[in-house]
């Protein structure tokens, strides 16, 4: 089974970006190892490979693919089991 990625939203590093009501900068970031998630920037359309995450916080985990589109500049995309 493979997983598709999801574009969920983008934020300045370190702005207030909720996910499930949770803000991801106050989670602790797990990175999946052997894991890159093939995405595409939404506005450019520009090809990005993104490392996958769990997300830890109080409530549990969420995983998502994660990083810069450019400059301080973060992605986030949820996965889709395709």
């Amino acid at each position: 089974m493979s997983t598709e990625w999801k574009f969920f939203g983008a934020c300045a590093d370190g702005e207030e970006f909720k996910l499930n009501g949770v803000n991801v900068w106050a989670c602790k970031w797990e990175r999946v190892p052997n894991i890159i998630a093939a995405v595409r920037d939404p506005h450019y359309n520009q090809p990005h490979d993104f490392n996958v995450y769990d997300l830890v916080h109080a409530q549990g985990r969420v995983r998502v693919a994660a990083g810069e589109f450019s400059n301080c500049i973060w992605g986030f995309y949820l996965a889709v089991q395709a």
